[in-house]
This record gives C-alpha cells, structure tokens and sequence, in this order.
C-alpha cells in the first residue's frame, strides 16, 4: 500500500477527508523541519501515515495521533515495529501535548484549523518550537500579514515567526479540495520570558481593544503620562496617533522596555492561555511520552500488566491510555474554518499594571 493512499474500502467515520499524496510536498515539509534523533515530533491527523512514514526515517521520536480506528489500525499495522514511533489513538484537539519541547508537521484538517492553533500556540509556556503544517490558502495569508486582524492573530505573531513556505495545489490531496493550501511554518521566537509575554499580551489587548485610541492615552493605562510622551517620541510615533496604527514590532519594543521596570506589576494572563487547551486538564501526568527504545520499553512494561500496550495506545475499553485517553467526536479535514477566529481571545485582560509597594 503507498503512502498518502486510503486503505480499498475503507470508510472512515468523519466526512470529506482530503489525504496528501504528493511525494514532493511530503518531504518539503519533513525536510523543513530539520529533526534529528533527539527530537520529538507529532504528527497531528496522521491518517494513511504518508508523513508519517517519512518522519519516522529521520529517527526522531514521533507520536502519530489519529481518531479513527480503522486508520490507527492500519498505521500500526504498517509501522508498528518501529522503536522510534508511538501511534496514538485520540482526537487530535483533546490529545494532551508533550511537556518536554516538541515540534509538529501534519497536514491538518481545515474545518478545525483555528482551534488546533489555539492549543498550539496561546499558552505563553508551551512547549512547541516549530510547526510545519498545511492550511488553507486564505488562512495562511492572512495569517501571515503585515497587520493582523485581530488581537488572537497578533498573540501569535508577536512569539513566532509565521511564513508561508510554499503554495499547495489541491492535485496534492486526494480528493482534491475546492481550495488550495499553504505550507504555513510557525517558529518559536527564542528569548521571551513569561513575563515578557504578559506585557505583550496587556499591550495588545489595549491596542485591539480600542484601536482608535490616543497612542499616549492607552500607555498611560500603564505608565505615567510624560513617560508614555518620551517612548512615543524615541520609536517615532506622535503621541495622538491611534495605537491601531502602531507596527507590531514597535509593540514588541515597548513591551520589553515596560517588562524591565521592576516597579510595575501586571494582571495574570486569562485563563484560556494558561492552559494547551486539553479537555483533560486535571487528569495527572498528562503530557505524552516519547517513545522509547525496546529495553526502556520493557522496564517501563513491568509492573502494568492491567493497563494494556501503552506504547501503541491500543486497547477498546481505553485502558493502557493514561498518558493520553481515547478522543470523542469526529473531525474533517476540508472545508472551510468554522472556528471564530480571535474568540478566544475574550476575556482580555482589563487590569491596570500596579506599582509594587515601596518601590
């Protein structure tokens, strides 16, 4: 059986499934990502495996994560001896995400794109470096242009670098789409503390809030009136000028200016990025595994006779899973994204920063 190709008669229980085929963008997108044994990557959706199969051949560690049984089934069929793959029974927007750092490269369903970035990319502590994913056309520029629409949109700019590798015809997926996709690349800025983020986070949510607001009058929810003056004044921006005009990276500089003053404090970031998003936030040890070796496999065998083959995520009645679950519901892979883009980022922080005591 090629990869990128759906088992004969297979009928899988979520509709309109586009699986990639193409050989040629299967290995842009492997290649993009530059893994070497000590990474750990996932592949979001993996379906018939095609890229699947081409990760699992640079020896990293990888964690397929597929829904549907039929397709699981086959996966580990096909691949199953391989020590450095786990193949993981779950829906892909509940599978908890790996603490240790990870990178993703899949071809993800367009109906949920905005949700799956969301868990990806809010939380300011994540663990992802890089993703290497195909969206729909329009998604990716949108995504990628020079103002972002929304106060979600420049979230994610504003702590990963976001390009669009390469244009995807719809002949590169079977069936083909209505639409085109992109190879979208998502990469971790490096060097923005948690604390930093904060700050970005209560500027952006002035800025997108209000976007016709003074420059001068937003900054002085923070700061002192004749200060917010000379920072406008030093980046070059008029004190009137509303802060909808003002460029990202600019945001970005004064952000970090504010985050050195120890005098300031600042209110907590919402609740939906604090999180990755699970639907089994509270259950303990949720981040997933990477796989491992067969000696380490055994040891860690021993001693869980009851919990089934937690390496390959089998099982029907969901035991041997504790580490990631069985997921719920289906989800296709076209169409357009019916997610509301930048609803999440309700909820916005309103606070005023406070000035420490005695400071």
């Amino acid at each position: 059986m090629q990869p990128g190709r759906p088992p004969r008669n297979h009928q899988p229980n979520h509709s309109s499934v586009h699986l990639l085929w193409s050989q040629k963008v299967i290995s842009e997108l492997v290649d993009n990502a530059v893994l070497g044994p000590d990474d750990l990557v996932m592949d979001l959706g993996a379906g018939t495996g095609s890229i699947t199969a081409e990760l699992v051949r640079t020896s990293a560690r990888v964690l397929a994560v597929e829904r549907d049984e039929e397709f699981v089934g086959d996966l580990e069929r096909r691949y199953g001896d391989h020590e450095n793959l786990r193949v993981v029974h779950d829906d892909l927007l509940s599978v908890p995400l790996p603490h240790r750092e990870f990178a993703v490269v899949a071809n993800i369903p367009f109906s949920i794109t905005t949700a799956l970035l969301r868990r990806l990319l809010n939380t300011p502590n994540g663990s992802l470096t890089q993703a290497d994913l195909l969206v729909e056309w329009g998604m990716a520029k949108r995504l990628t242009a020079a103002w972002p629409r929304d106060l979600e949109a420049a979230w994610w700019a504003a702590r990963f670098e976001i390009s669009i590798k390469h244009r995807v015809p719809a002949t590169a997926f079977r069936p083909a789409p209505k639409i085109d996709a992109a190879h979208l690349v998502f990469k971790r800025k490096t060097g923005q503390s948690k604390h930093l983020q904060g700050v970005i986070w209560a500027l952006l949510s002035t800025a997108y809030g209000g976007p016709n607001v003074p420059a001068r009058t937003a900054l002085t929810s923070f700061i002192t009136r004749g200060r917010a003056h000379r920072m406008l004044h030093e980046i070059g921006i008029e004190s009137q000028a509303p802060v909808g005009t003002i460029k990202l990276s600019q945001w970005l500089g004064i952000a970090t200016e504010l985050a050195a003053d120890k005098s300031l404090s600042w209110p907590p970031l919402p609740k939906n990025l604090r999180t990755d998003g699970s639907r089994r936030e509270e259950a303990p040890n949720r981040g997933l595994r990477a796989p491992q070796g067969k000696a380490a496999q055994g040891k860690a065998a021993q001693g869980r006779a009851n919990q089934g083959n937690a390496g390959r995520g089998q099982g029907n009645t969901g035991q041997g899973k504790a580490a990631y679950g069985k997921g719920k519901g289906g989800h296709g892979n076209s169409g357009q994204d019916r997610s509301n883009q930048g609803r999440s980022a309700q909820g916005r922080s309103t606070g005023k920063p406070r000035r420490a005591p005695g400071r």
